[in-house]
């Protein structure tokens, strides 16, 4: 008679070797793929963030200014609360500017970064050569209106940009 065939008393630690190495890889895996989505909704989150906090500060320069260019059409005369107005709307933007890195289109970055450095520019340039409602108007408020009628169309340009702007993580074409 032939005697039944044995087990292999190796096979079993074998199998277990198998199953915890496999486990091991998928568990790699599933950990790299969690940190990668989780990565990639938090930026997008940041992005949605930061183009809600630039808009809105957009929409607000527009406001400033329209304001502005109706005064000093109508008086000739810009007084110096709305530069005062202007530059205290940069909040957002100085509170993003070191996250516009996560926006993936260099154009865009400069094109934000530059329309704020001119709008500064140009607050700075006109706060000596405006004056008070009583003040007398002069030659240099049509020219700053000017300056500022300038920037309110680069203004509405940067705004339609950022809103058109979607989130594309680099490994996503």
């Amino acid at each position: 008679m032939s005697s039944p065939v044995q087990p292999n008393p190796n096979y079993h630690d074998l199998f277990t070797l198998w199953a915890a190495l496999v486990g091991g890889l998928l568990s790699i895996i599933g950990g790299f793929l969690a940190v990668s989505i989780r990565s990639r909704i938090d930026k997008k989150a940041e992005i949605v963030y930061i183009k809600i906090g630039l808009s809105d500060e957009l929409d607000e320069i527009c406001t400033i200014v329209d304001k502005l260019i109706e005064t000093c059409s109508a008086t000739h005369i810009i007084p110096n609360s709305y530069l005062n107005n202007l530059n205290d709307n940069n909040t957002a933007y100085g509170y993003h500017k070191l996250k516009l890195f996560l926006i993936n289109d260099a154009k865009l970055r400069k094109e934000i970064t530059s329309f704020y450095k001119e709008l500064s520019e140009i607050i700075l340039d006109s706060r000596n050569k405006v004056g008070k409602l009583g003040e007398s108007a002069n030659d240099d408020h049509d020219k700053i209106a000017e300056k500022f009628v300038a920037i309110k169309a680069k203004t509405e340009s940067v705004r339609t940009k950022i809103s058109k702007y979607k989130y594309k993580p680099y490994w996503l074409f």
